[in-house]
């Protein structure tokens, strides 16, 4: 193979690498418009008050179509999980490992939505609906260990990582604090569990965002 040939493949790689990080940017943005869209076509659906699993809940309304859109977020998260894998491969073994953890997150997501829906509330528990619990709970402590390991590891990438670190320990924090907060409400009967549920997600969904778009600035150059 010629040193043309090995330039242009790089090249090649290059440029499927930054596709590969918009995933990063559009997969938040359509599990988003997802769980608005869901919202308004589920009667009697709340965001205050209903858990976004409550969408495609076993015997929901909507269950095929939010699926189908929750399964194409899943989808771009995986592609930028693996993005960040190669991209960061020869560079922190940190970094490659959160990726990893982002690939491990898209799985999770996809077959929350598809192979195992959340039972009803009130209704009889079910095999799917026992594992959605279980893999909902190691979606959580995967996307909390994907932060901190790229936050940890970007940083002794590149200058121009210094603050992510503290910004994705931050991150992680005001997740933790959303978090921990929905099971007291619940306990409590104050009905925001909805609205904390998507507090939390919004916060590592926007730190996916902000990843996305300085990654794909950084393998633009």
């Amino acid at each position: 193979m010629t040193t043309k040939n090995i330039v242009q493949n790089a090249e090649g790689v290059r440029i499927n690498q930054g596709v590969l990080f918009w995933a990063g940017i559009l997969g938040p943005f359509v599990y988003v418009l997802n769980v608005i869209l869901g919202g308004f076509i589920t009667q009697g659906y709340s965001h205050i008050r209903n858990a976004v699993s409550e969408l495609t809940q076993r015997g929901a309304s909507n269950i095929v179509t939010l699926s189908a859109f929750f399964v194409v977020s899943a989808i771009l998260m995986i592609a930028f999980g693996i993005a960040i894998m190669l991209h960061y491969r020869h560079q922190s073994r940190q970094v490659y490992a959160g990726g990893a953890l982002i690939v491990v997150y898209g799985v999770f997501a996809a077959l929350l939505a598809t192979v195992f829906p959340q039972d009803p509330v009130g209704a009889e528990s079910t095999f799917p609906g026992t594992m959605h619990l279980v893999f909902a709970g190691l979606a959580a402590l995967v996307i909390v260990g994907s932060i901190l390991l790229i936050g940890m590891g970007l940083r002794q990438t590149e200058e121009r990582w210094h603050y992510f670190k503290l910004y994705s320990v931050i991150t992680v924090i005001v997740m933790l604090i959303f978090g921990a907060s929905t099971p007291i409400l619940m306990m409590n009967g104050i009905e925001l569990m909805g609205l904390f549920e998507r507090l939390t997600q919004l916060a590592y969904l926007q730190w996916f965002v902000i990843l996305a778009v300085k990654s794909n600035a950084v393998n633009a150059r």
